[in-house]
């Protein structure tokens, strides 16, 4: 049986729904509570047994390589970080244009290699059991392509690429941002992939879009002609932190569970006056 070992997180795009600050800091490195986003996605990882992690960057976002890379300044202060640099081997490669989600991917091939790997979205932060370890379950069972989902309300269907299923999990198609009438499930594509190999074939013949980028989920549909993907209905609270509204409620929930912050937390909100 292949084991998925290698992930994929790209985080070159600018963050442009958190300006003014991403001029500064990339979104990625936001707290959530006291911890930036991407230490949380690597714990996810290197909970579902992933040893090997390529960072998509881009040259303004230098301070990911520095975060990792200067824990031995902080020597029994920040033990967090050096598990993590402990755990997993941190590469990176540079998307130094915005094309899109479908370039950044494709920067990954000479890293990934002829076997399947996985891919987490920076801006989608999945809270409880590791959503990525649940993908890579369902892998070894299909062995096949797995795309991470989970409901949506009906109000947001026309944010998300939305699943059109055929039986037993197996995905027919996905639409891109369907009205409430045109969606055929309720079922949202959400930051979490396991691709195999053939996926960067269907890249390189990918035409550019729109807003001059080139998209993953193109890829997707060229590939699903081939070969069979399926859904992985994730047990995890999904959280949008690319938008201000999800991360303020990440950092909410994630507060409510740090024994430090619940208490005095909870009675702020409980007597909160709205």
């Amino acid at each position: 049986m292949i084991k998925i070992n290698k992930l994929v997180i790209p985080v070159a795009g600018l963050g442009t729904r958190f300006l003014p600050v991403t001029k500064g800091v990339p979104k990625e490195m936001l707290p959530i509570v006291s911890k930036p986003t991407i230490m949380i996605l690597l714990e996810e990882a290197i909970d579902a047994g992933i040893e090997e992690v390529l960072f998509v960057i881009n040259s303004r976002k230098e301070c990911i390589k520095t975060f990792f890379e200067m824990e031995e300044l902080y020597e029994g202060k920040v033990d967090d970080i050096k598990e993590i640099t402990q755990s997993i081997k941190i590469n990176y490669v540079y998307q130094e244009k915005p094309l899109g989600s479908g370039d950044a991917i494709l920067k990954a091939k000479d890293f990934v290699g002829n076997n399947p790997f996985a891919i987490i979205y920076g801006d989608d932060l999945i809270k409880g059991k590791s959503a990525i370890k649940e993908l890579i379950i369902d892998y070894d069972k299909y062995q096949s392509n797995i795309i991470g989902i989970s409901k949506a309300d009906s109000k947001d269907l026309s944010k998300y690429g939305i699943i059109e299923f055929k039986e037993n999990n197996e995905i027919n198609r996905i639409i891109e941002k369907p009205n409430i009438n045109e969606a055929p499930s309720n079922y949202a594509v959400l930051g979490r992939y396991i691709f195999n190999p053939e996926i960067f074939e269907c890249l390189e013949q990918l035409k550019m879009q729109s807003k001059n980028e080139y998209q993953l989920t193109e890829a997707m549909t060229m590939l699903m002609k081939k070969q069979k993907f399926y859904g992985c209905k994730f047990s995890g609270k999904y959280f949008d932190i690319g938008s201000k509204i999800g991360y303020l409620k990440a950092n909410i929930e994630y507060a409510l569970d740090n024994d430090e912050l619940s208490i005095e937390l909870k009675e702020y909100l409980k007597n909160l006056s709205i």
